[in-house]
């Protein structure tokens, strides 16, 4: 039995499918293990690698450790971050350090895919690398 199926509304109407999954253990999408399949013509499917489902980012997430004293200016950057949906930076959601409040802050964590090595960033101005 198929625990996720993707596909046109009229599709779905019908029992058809462009993208599946076979794993009756999971209790949601993002925890499938078999692997995701696609459809590629009339009745014939093929596995993917390249498919996964992505659960949406969380509310907010903690900055948190330990500012030696020679850059304790470090600390002001710890803490809260909380998801901005409305500011996308490299098409992915941002976060916005709680402790600016209600006024305009600089203090975000975005993902930069585009380094040497794909990673989160924490800084200020991340619209500009947008």
């Amino acid at each position: 039995a198929s625990l996720g199926h993707v596909a046109h509304p009229a599709d779905v109407a019908q029992g058809e499918a462009v993208i599946a999954a076979d794993d009756g253990g999971a209790a949601s999408p993002d925890l499938v293990s078999s692997g995701w399949r696609a459809v590629e013509g009339p009745g014939t499917w093929r596995r993917s690698s390249r498919l996964r489902f992505v659960a949406p980012p969380p509310a907010s997430v903690y900055l948190s450790g330990h500012a030696p004293a020679e850059a304790a200016w470090l600390a002001g950057w710890l803490g809260e971050y909380v998801l901005r949906r409305d500011l996308l930076v490299n098409g992915w959601p941002t976060f916005e350090s709680r402790r600016c409040g209600a006024t305009r802050c600089d203090r975000r964590l975005w993902f930069a895919p585009a380094q040497p090595a794909a990673a989160h960033e924490v800084g200020s101005g991340a619209e500009e690398r947008a």
